[in-house]
């Protein structure tokens, strides 16, 4: 999550209004960001669970991924994974490409100012670069192979 500066709304809670206005709702959340911006957002309850970075950390690709690695790989063997690369710098934004790529999982960016969300890999993408194209249908939204 990014500093406040004068979003109404943290990027998270964008992201998350979009996935549910296409049937996605998250069972958990997690963030990770500085001490910094997170305390820019305090006076909201919002139900995350924080992953904290220092401010050299997350100018840091190597460091956003260490931070990030841990909890990611622990969540993609339990649930379904979607990284949203959105806001903090673009260090993490291309580490959280890197994680996206190395365990599979679907990639979001959120266009703030027009409230569009871009998948930059989906489920669907994912499906064709694991299974030979032959192998699988997608329908309605779910793989069959």
């Amino acid at each position: 999550m990014g500093e406040r500066d004068e979003r109404v709304e943290p990027e998270t809670e964008t992201a998350l209004r979009l996935l549910k206005a296409e049937g996605i709702e998250p069972k958990s959340i997690h963030v990770l960001t500085t001490l910094e911006a997170a305390s820019e957002w305090k006076d909201l309850k919002l139900p995350y669970e924080w992953i904290i970075c220092y401010e050299d950390e997350i100018s840091d690709i190597d460091a956003v991924k260490i931070k990030a690695q841990k909890k990611i790989k622990l969540l993609v063997s339990r649930h379904v994974v979607i990284i949203n690369c959105t806001s903090a710098t673009k260090p993490a934004t291309i580490a959280y490409y890197e994680l996206a790529r190395m365990h599979q999982t679907p990639l979001i960016y959120i266009y703030e100012s027009k409230s569009k969300l871009k998948w930059l890999k989906s489920k669907e993408t994912i499906a064709r670069e694991i299974v030979p194209a032959k192998k699988y249908k997608i329908i309605s939204g779910l793989l069959q192979l």
